[in-house]
């Protein structure tokens, strides 16, 4: 999970586990479904990978929830990674530094 002072970036994965944990289903199960390793789904839920078309196909097999909103939920965090990103280095530039990054834009 990614932050700054205004934005969140959740990744997908924080869905995916809610989603096994109500629905009893463990790690290794998903990971078989899926056709990937459990290390995979883990990296998964941890947002250090992104859900590609073929695994949002299989979370919609597994989980119920259309492929399309897998899709949605890792480009939103995507987006939300670089945007936590600008505001962090925003925060940490000193005083008059905001005026040199306009003028090189």
């Amino acid at each position: 999970m990614y932050m700054s002072k205004h934005t969140l970036a959740i990744p997908p994965g924080e869905t995916i586990k809610e989603m096994l944990d109500d629905n009893g289903i463990s790690q290794k199960q998903l990971a078989i479904g899926l056709g990937v390793t459990e290390k995979d789904v883990a990296r998964l839920i941890d947002g250090d990978m992104a859900v590609s078309p073929t695994v949002a196909d299989g979370l919609e097999r597994g989980l119920g929830m259309p492929a399309r909103f897998w899709l949605r939920l890792e480009a939103r965090y995507r987006s939300d990674i670089v945007k936590v990103e600008a505001e962090n280095r925003q925060e940490v530039m000193p005083i008059g530094a905001e005026n040199v990054a306009v003028a090189m834009a």
